[in-house]
């Protein structure tokens, strides 16, 4: 990932929280693939929060990534705040309802 972007993952005993930043595209998706896999396999939680509010753009490659996590955990991937652009691909995809998408803090 350039400077200035990542993922990181935290976590609580009611989640893991994934916090995504900058782009996440064909570039970064292995990594975002990783932590998100990492934060799925601890099992200790019941759900993983993505973060996605500091996201400026995100690319299909990106999107299969989310895709692939809730393929695996279902309703217990939450994605927090997206952004505007982020938004605008899961509506675009038509996806917005697959996933729960919450506006703030989890």
């Amino acid at each position: 990932m350039p400077a200035g972007e990542g993922a990181q993952s935290t976590s609580s005993r009611a989640a893991a929280i994934v916090e995504l930043s900058g782009d996440v595209d064909i570039a970064s998706a292995d990594q975002v693939q990783d932590v998100l896999d990492r934060a799925i396999a601890s099992g200790r939680t019941g759900e993983v929060v993505v973060d996605l509010s500091q996201v400026s753009f995100i690319d299909c490659r990106g999107l299969d990534v989310l895709v692939s996590a809730h393929s695996v955990i279902g309703d217990r991937l939450i994605l927090q705040a997206p952004s505007r652009s982020v938004r605008r691909l899961l509506d675009l995809a038509e996806l917005r309802e697959t996933f729960v998408v919450t506006d703030g803090d989890a």
